[in-house]
């Protein structure tokens, strides 16, 4: 088991043994979740964040831009996707 100690600005170390094993460096994003009950906290790797949304709000037509509700409904039907 590894630990990390909280600082009191709410910072943690990710420990050296985890960044080599989840291959994390400089810059990487981590997503924190919380187990169902509670009781364990869980450190996704979040890679490629900006591929992974890239283009889903590109307008076919040419030229053409998107409105703001045209946008956020397009963040909507693909956070459904993802979360399936």
């Amino acid at each position: 088991m590894v630990f990390s100690k909280i600082t009191s600005k709410g910072q943690i170390t990710i420990p050296n043994v985890i960044r080599n094993r989840l291959k994390l460096k400089a810059g990487d994003k981590v997503e924190f979740r919380i187990g169902k009950d509670g009781s364990e906290v869980y450190f996704v790797p979040s890679k490629n964040l900006t591929k992974d949304v890239f283009g889903i709000l590109a307008d076919k037509r040419k030229g053409n831009s998107l409105s703001v509700e045209a946008m956020n409904e397009a963040i909507k039907k693909r956070m459904k996707v993802e979360k399936k």
